[in-house]
């Protein structure tokens, strides 16, 4: 046996395969923790573990949109990141505004 194919079976046999794990698309925090694992929110599969749930997915839908239904389903949010840019203290309580959280929920809807 030639040392390339000896090489090439060493390095199949061996060899541990790392998949490249992506970034979701969107994190949120939130006060208190998520009572399921997974859940479906804005046509995207969440994962949840404590009170920090994250999604993949494209970016058709506004920002502002998932946040609040997200916020709607699990409950107030203290944080959310969307394709990497984090939300401010405004969009924040905008979000939970529109989910019906905080003292201007009644205005926001």
């Amino acid at each position: 046996m030639s040392f390339n194919k000896l090489l090439v079976l060493v390095v199949a046999a061996g060899a541990p395969v790392f998949a490249a794990k992506a970034e979701p698309a969107y994190v949120a925090s939130f006060a208190a923790p998520a009572t399921a694992a997974k859940l479906v929110s804005s046509e995207r599969l969440w994962s949840c573990e404590g009170a920090t749930c994250s999604a993949g997915g494209d970016a058709t839908s506004p920002a502002k949109n998932i946040c609040a239904r997200i916020a709607r389903e699990v409950g107030a949010v203290t944080g959310f990141v969307a394709k990497g840019r984090a939300f401010g203290a405004d969009e924040l309580a905008a979000c939970n505004a529109r989910a019906g959280h905080g003292p201007a929920a009644a205005v926001a809807k």
